[in-house]
């Protein structure tokens, strides 16, 4: 029977439910701080996705990679079509308005190259990981066979990666330059740098272990997220802030403690949290926020000074409780597709 880290389980569900307050803020102050401590999700997606790709055979790469892009294309068609019938309430008043604006040339290429998605900004992070799990498939089969796979030029490669991520974010920020953030928050330079993160702190784990207490990855986790949250106040908003890099690394080393012990007595046979509903909570929570501004535009309960307070929170309630459902409702439906081919 499969097993799980079920720490690894509940820190990604919060990530997940933390996602939900970059997109969605909370007014004042508080969004702001939402949004600075919500930063850690998506690097952390990345670096995990790295860190169980560790010397993994070019066929489990592959079969993770179709995966992802399964789900990228049934999200992108969810909002297709819920773009489709929601015409008339944004920018696009009709159909030919809604495909020019998302099938040009230029719209296709920011897709190819940038992650941009036509039809849902946050499912950047499904491209940006399907082209991270290509580029090390490619690497990963391009290997002489019979010999070990040499991940240190690949090392060089993200830390050159991250480093000229942070120059185009915080470095062009202090100096009072803004860049696009679709030129560094990409699949080059943001998801390849953290997914190699992942893959370097598993290898060198039992090294770190021994010099890093579990308490002062704590710290760590503490330290980073106060540097972002500082970072947050002096210079804006980023994707990436300096302090959520060794968060990342600190907290994932953390929940994969249980993983590098004896398997049998720390590893948990099942999670109480679904596989899939982090998943089901970061992809469809902009739809049931699309889905009450469309349906209730003038509601002051909903859209109100106040709401702003509570608001955040709706989303929140609404998606944790729908992408339960929906991953048990997948975990059953897979169960019973395996049940039909072994019968």
């Amino acid at each position: 029977m499969k097993t799980r880290n079920q720490a690894l389980d509940i820190v990604k569900l919060i990530g997940a439910c933390f996602v939900i307050f970059i997109h969605i803020r909370f007014a004042g102050d508080l969004g702001k701080v939402m949004e600075c401590l919500a930063r850690f999700a998506v690097p952390f997606f990345f670096a995990s996705a790295g860190y169980f790709c560790f010397r993994q055979e070019a066929l489990v790469i592959k079969r993770r990679m179709w995966r992802i892009l399964k789900i990228l294309a049934a999200a992108s068609a969810v909002y297709l079509i819920w773009g489709m019938i929601s015409l008339g309430n944004g920018y696009n008043t009709d159909l030919a308005d809604f495909f020019a604006q998302r099938l040009t040339v230029g719209a296709i290429a920011r897709f190819l190259f940038l992650d941009c998605n036509p039809f849902g900004g946050h499912l950047w992070f499904l491209s940006a990981l399907f082209f991270t799990y290509l580029l090390f498939f490619v690497y990963v089969s391009r290997s002489r066979s019979g010999r070990e796979l040499r991940y240190r030029p690949l090392y060089f490669f993200g830390a050159f990666a991250l480093l000229i991520h942070i120059i185009l974010s915080t470095g062009l920020t202090a100096f009072g330059i803004s860049l696009n953030y679709i030129f560094y928050r990409n699949t080059w330079l943001f998801a390849v740098p953290m997914f190699l993160m992942g893959i370097f702190l598993h290898e060198y784990q039992e090294n770190i272990r021994k010099r890093i207490t579990p308490v002062l990855l704590g710290f760590i986790v503490l330290a980073g997220a106060g540097v972002s949250l500082l970072q947050r106040f002096l210079l804006g908003p980023m994707d990436l802030p300096l302090g959520t890099i060794p968060e990342t690394a600190a907290l994932l080393l953390l929940v994969t403690e249980a993983s590098a012990g004896d398997e049998k007595s720390q590893k948990k046979k099942h999670s109480w949290v679904p596989g899939r509903a982090p998943l089901f909570i970061y992809v469809m929570h902009p739809l049931y926020d699309g889905i009450l501004r469309f349906c209730f535009p003038q509601s002051s309960f909903l859209f109100g000074k106040a709401a702003g307070y509570y608001y955040p929170l709706l989303i929140l309630v609404v998606s944790v409780v729908l992408g339960i459902f929906l991953a048990l409702l997948a975990q059953k439906c897979g169960k019973m597709e395996r049940n039909n081919k072994t019968a």
